[in-house]
């Protein structure tokens, strides 16, 4: 299988960074934006270290600063949506081929950001195109929507 470097996810976010997205972006409920120390206390670190995860969630344009505090871009968006496919359809693989539930889930955690689109894509029509996971939540659609 060849990769098509266009379609391939570029993933220039470490774990800690995208936990602080995710944060950020169940912190924008209402519109509203995230303060530096609500994402602070949910990650359980010091604000000088949520400040450098968001200048590189900024620099790459996942979160824009704004009167308040930050919320998530569209890139941003399209980003947790993507590594939220991977996560679910990796963990159905797993669960499918006996693993706990569990285990599934801490081992799709390993990979969901290592994976590239065209990969995830692969498993998810061997699996004949899951809707949802093992935990019964939806599995995003592939395309970038």
């Amino acid at each position: 299988m060849t990769i098509n470097k266009k379609d391939s996810l570029k993933m220039d976010i470490t774990v800690r960074e995208y936990d602080c997205l995710n944060v950020i972006e169940k912190l924008n409920v209402g519109n509203w934006p995230a303060k530096v120390s609500d994402i602070s206390k949910n990650m359980k670190v010091k604000p000088p270290t949520v400040i450098s995860y968001i200048r590189k969630l900024t620099k790459n344009d996942y979160v824009l600063k704004g009167p308040g505090g930050y919320k998530i871009t569209k890139k941003g968006d399209m980003l947790i949506k993507k590594v939220t496919r991977a996560h679910r359809i990796m963990e159905t693989l797993f669960v499918k081929e006996g693993t706990s539930l569990s285990m599934a889930c801490t081992q799709a955690k390993k990979f969901q950001l290592l994976a590239d689109n065209d990969f995830v894509e692969c498993i998810c029509k061997t699996l004949n195109h899951p809707t949802q996971c093992p935990h019964g939540l939806p599995i995003p659609n592939g395309g970038d929507d």
